[in-house]
């Protein structure tokens, strides 16, 4: 039954919807229930956004606008070359139909070396600066090849020549592109094989770009990336259920109530007690590591749920950005692997499926491999 298994999500106003869900809005409050039975983007660019696959031209675009695959956010590491009070943040390469720009964060969202983008042969850009930019004058014109992967998971620039280096040092490198294309929740979408890192998700409090990156084979998605959210779904994954790797930036133990509020005590351990001693549930843990970090992980089944046949197991940290509860439903199975990361942060990693037994058993084949690939760091 998926209704067995609930994710109950408060989320801050504005804040797109980005996960399976019913949204049920109240004043500056939305709800999103997520059924089932177990939850709840050369200097410069990472190594971690770049698949494995060979970046390719597209032979058949004819010089004129910029091409449909061009056109979108891909994100990256902000260059070195860019001044900004947390050069740690993600910068974005954002292409319109006749115009690119790099989008990064200095006291609000700034646009620097905004460029008229013309295609001049397959696979080739002329890019003119709008506006002076540093120690570029306006017009300043630079010969760019690209080249995009075949999924179009990665787009390549090359800076053959360029009138205003700083534009070169500052665009030149491996993007990854965003299939939810807003500031504050870009998730990278559809991956190829390969090594990404997570664009919004905050686990360290750090605000800077790919604190967690992961590896994946083909086929993956990675469906929403905010602060306190980071979802990784297989390929035959469906965000209108619940089968998949769902990663939380800092949890809580719940009470026993009707709803769930936080429980006392923080860290890693503590959260284990808690969830080990919640009656009616079936718990092994297992100690362990998470990129280099100490981790437990609970192999957790249900057997009388209390809270509308669920049974609440954690909760959004106190003073996040996002407020949920996880809960469990009768005869539903879950794997949850504790982080215990500085500072009492505790980040968890939920492996949860709507589906028949031997499909999640085959989920945790698949997820132990993601999860045995993550690296964490507080910073680039």
């Amino acid at each position: 039954d998926p209704a067995a298994f609930a994710v109950v999500l408060e989320l801050a106003p504005h804040r797109r919807r980005s996960w399976p869900a019913l949204a049920v809005a109240a004043a500056a409050v939305v709800v999103l229930v997520i059924g089932l039975a177990a939850v709840a983007r050369p200097d410069p660019r990472p190594s971690a956004t770049t698949p494995t696959t060979t970046a390719v031209p597209n032979s058949s675009i004819a010089p004129g606008i910029v091409p449909a695959e061009l056109v979108d956010r891909w994100v990256g590491s902000t260059p070195s070359t860019v001044i900004t009070p947390n050069p740690s943040a993600a910068a974005f390469v954002v292409f319109s139909t006749d115009h690119v720009t790099l989008e990064h964060l200095s006291g609000g969202i700034v646009n620097d070396f905004t460029s008229q983008a013309t295609v001049t042969a397959p696979g080739q850009l002329l890019l003119t600066l709008a506006d002076q930019a540093g120690r570029c004058v306006a017009g300043a014109t630079g010969d760019y090849r690209w080249a995009i992967s075949p999924k179009s998971t990665t787009l390549t620039l090359e800076a053959v020549s360029d009138e205003c280096p700083d534009r070169a040092a500052a665009l030149a490198g491996t993007w990854t592109h965003t299939a939810c294309p807003s500031r504050g929740s870009d998730c990278v979408g559809r991956l190829e094989a390969g090594r990404y890192g997570s664009v919004n998700f905050d686990p360290f409090d750090s605000d800077s770009y790919a604190q967690v990156t992961y590896a994946v084979p083909d086929g993956w998605t990675s469906t929403l990336d905010d602060k306190a959210r980071l979802t990784l779904l297989p390929p035959d994954g469906d965000e209108s259920g619940v089968h998949g790797v769902y990663l939380f930036a800092d949890v809580a133990s719940t009470t026993a109530d009707c709803p769930a509020t936080p429980g006392a005590g923080a860290g890693m351990s503590a959260i284990a007690d808690a969830l080990t001693a919640t009656p009616g549930l079936s718990a092994t843990t297992t100690a362990t590591s998470v990129g280099g970090y100490e981790a437990q992980t609970i192999d957790l089944s249900a057997a009388t749920p209390t809270c509308d046949g669920e049974r609440p197991l954690l909760t959004s940290g106190p003073g996040g950005p996002t407020s949920w509860t996880l809960a469990i439903g009768e005869g539903q199975q879950m794997r949850i692997v504790l982080i215990d990361l500085p500072n009492d942060r505790t980040m968890a990693v939920v492996v949860a499926s709507d589906r028949s037994t031997p499909a999640f058993a085959a989920l945790l084949d698949a997820a132990t491999a993601v999860i045995d690939s993550l690296t964490l760091s507080p910073t680039r």
